[in-house]
């Protein structure tokens, strides 16, 4: 009984200990978190202080920035004031009325819409500001409406330098605040009333429909309900504005600004029945103007031909405006790209296509005038013309013209093809003197000695006949050579043999002391580099002046064959030129072969061309060229 105590004691104290241990390890994991937990939370502080600073910071720099605004604002206006008040401003803006005759505008009228005030003449100016808020301008003025002068067909209205003053400073530092469609409709002179309240209450209503909630989740427009509404009700064109506005903005990322959909509006309204000229200033997007109006007349189910003033802007329009053609189903070509009539068949199956006035007058005149299927059945329909001025000023005076073969430049072709043989058979070396030279053809040794300026009256035997009176040559060498090439011109192997690399650099020393030459002599080195192989002459060796003295450079290949260093391409394209200027008077090329006959009439032609030609040559070596459906490019 006493052990069983003793043990249950035991057991009790034991119990009683691990109670304790996890009592205080409780405690400990306790602490650490409650520690962790403080850590996290001054952390926490820390950010949050960090953070409030950087705000506070930024908050003292927009307000810096601001002051700066407002100070620069101030003083731009008071330099305005003060040139206004100096000079007597007056801005004129000349409005031409033109009329056009087209196959593209059947009414042959073209109305002027312009967006400018009637003549206004500055009786006062008042400006006050508050310097704690925007500055405000009042002015007094008094207002002829009826003074407008008409000179020459011409009608000349005139706005008051108040208004260049306002415009330049909104313009400048109020970038964000747009003229509404009131002002805008207000400020045209040139259109009827009705028709002002027309796109105001249409443009009203496009801007209700974009402001609407939910109006911001895009979504492909209806094409089919838009034809139909544009078929049975031409003049409700208010949906469709909505879905281009929404397009556009699905593309492009922007919406478009109200001065383009009142410029979209008059170009619709003027579709129905007449043509209508725009004056759209410079960054205002035609080119967003130009695709919505052709979205618009393609819905409509008519043609568009968009003309542009240089084919790098057709280019450019098509392919950036390609995706926005594409929500409403309509594909978009460019007439410039296509070199086929098959392609360009194609791309006038498109119901809008780009170009230039020549690309457009050059399909017609091969659709009319070579009688080939260019435009298919595709009618003049709708015409948009970007840089009207261009056509009509600029271009007006312009001719097209359908290229065709000239007769007789087939005579041409063989010189072309000797010019490339010429080019490509003198690759280029580098010396060891960290030179490069263009390397002629092989030939012998007393050839290449008689093509040289000084030696030029003397034959080629001659030469050898110099060597050999001089010792140069063993006694009968000349007349060796002579027979053998009596007996066959290709064989010349005792020559090559005789005439060994040692005898060769004999021959070139005692030609450049007796006809008071400098010759360069090389070696090939490694394949790719040459190295010289003689020095230069002694000062008292040179009889004459060395001035004077005509400089060769020749690479010994061996076995009595040579190559003519050329040190330029000017003078390698100096050579090519007398070689085949010699080529086209005798007809003979160089190993005799007279089989060519270059007509006479084309001599003072290709002379004066041979230069340019040659150079051509050189620059098509360095251009790649790839073959793709057969085409090279």
């Amino acid at each position: 009984e006493e052990q069983r105590r003793k043990e249950e004691e035991q057991i009790r104290r034991l119990e009683e200990e691990r109670r304790r241990r996890e009592e205080e390890r409780r405690i400990e994991e306790e602490q650490r978190r409650i520690e962790e937990q403080r850590r996290i939370e001054e952390e926490q502080r820390r950010i949050e202080e960090e953070q409030r600073r950087i705000e506070e910071e930024e908050r003292r720099r927009e307000e810096e920035r601001r002051r700066e605004e407002e100070r620069r604002r101030e003083e731009l206006v008071d330099s305005w004031i003060v040139g206004l008040k100096t000079a007597n401003l007056k801005h004129t803006h000349i409005v031409h009325q033109t009329k056009m005759n087209s196959d593209y505008f059947p009414t042959n009228e073209i109305k002027n819409a312009d967006i400018n005030k009637d003549e206004e003449k500055l009786s006062s100016r008042k400006f006050s500001e508050n310097r704690n808020s925007n500055h405000s301008i009042s002015r007094s003025e008094d207002t002829k409406s009826d003074d407008i002068k008409i000179r020459g067909g011409r009608q000349v209205t005139s706005t008051s330098p108040y208004g260049i003053c306002q415009k330049k400073f909104n313009r400048s530092y109020i970038p964000n605040i747009e003229k509404s469609v009131e002002d805008i409709t207000r400020e045209m002179n040139h259109i009827s009333i009705s028709d002002r309240h027309e796109i105001n209450e249409i443009l009203d209503v496009v801007s209700k429909e974009l402001k609407r909630p939910g109006s911001n989740y895009w979504r492909k427009p209806n094409v089919e309900e838009l034809r139909k509404t544009l078929t049975n009700n031409p003049s409700d064109y208010g949906p469709c504005i909505v879905e281009i506005c929404h397009s556009v903005k699905h593309v492009k990322g922007y919406r478009p600004r109200n001065t383009q959909l009142v410029s979209l509006c008059l170009l619709i309204k003027s579709s129905f029945h007449e043509g209508r000229l725009l004056e759209i200033k410079t960054g205002e997007g035609k080119s967003c103007i130009v695709a919505m109006f052709a979205v618009f007349l393609a819905l409509s189910g008519r043609s568009v031909d968009i003309i542009t003033s240089s084919p790098i802007l057709a280019v450019r329009d098509s392919v950036e405006w390609r995706d926005f053609y594409k929500q409403f189903k309509l594909e978009v070509g460019c007439n410039l790209i296509p070199k086929e009539n098959e392609d360009r068949l194609k791309c006038y199956k498109n119901p809008v296509v780009y170009g230039t006035v020549g690309s457009f007058a050059s399909d017609i005149l091969r659709q009319e005038f070579l009688m080939e299927d260019v435009r298919g059945a595709r009618k003049f329909d709708a015409v948009i013309v970007d840089e009207v001025d261009s056509m009509l000023l600029d271009q007006g005076v312009n001719f097209t013209y359908l290229s065709s073969p000239a007769p007789g430049m087939h005579h041409i072709q063989p010189i072309l093809l000797m010019i490339w043989n010429e080019v490509i058979r003198h690759p280029v070396v580098r010396s060891n003197l960290d030179r490069n030279y263009f390397v002629g053809k092989q030939e012998l040794l007393h050839v290449v000695l008689s093509n040289m300026k000084k030696l030029i009256e003397f034959d080629p035997l001659d030469i050898l006949g110099f060597l050999e009176e001089d010792g140069v040559l063993r006694k009968g060498f000349t007349e060796d050579v002579k027979e053998q090439v009596l007996m066959d011109q290709t064989k010349t192997g005792f020559f090559r043999n005789e005439m060994t690399k040692e005898k060769m650099l004999k021959c070139l020393r005692h030609v450049e002391s007796k006809f008071h030459m400098s010759i360069e002599l090389f070696e090939m080195y490694d394949g790719s580099t040459i190295h010289k192989v003689n020095k230069d002459p002694d000062p008292g060796e040179i009889l004459g002046d060395p001035g004077e003295q005509a400089r060769h450079q020749l690479l010994i290949v061996g076995e009595g064959l040579v190559c003519v260093l050329y040190q330029n391409k000017k003078t390698l394209c100096e050579h090519i030129k007398e070689k085949i200027k010699r080529i086209l008077t005798t007809g003979c090329q160089d190993e005799g072969e007279c089989d060519y006959e270059f007509p006479s009439y084309l001599s003072e032609f290709v002379y004066s061309r041979l230069p340019k030609w040659i150079d051509n040559a050189f620059i098509a070596l360095s251009v790649v060229y790839f073959l793709n459906n057969n085409q090279l490019h």
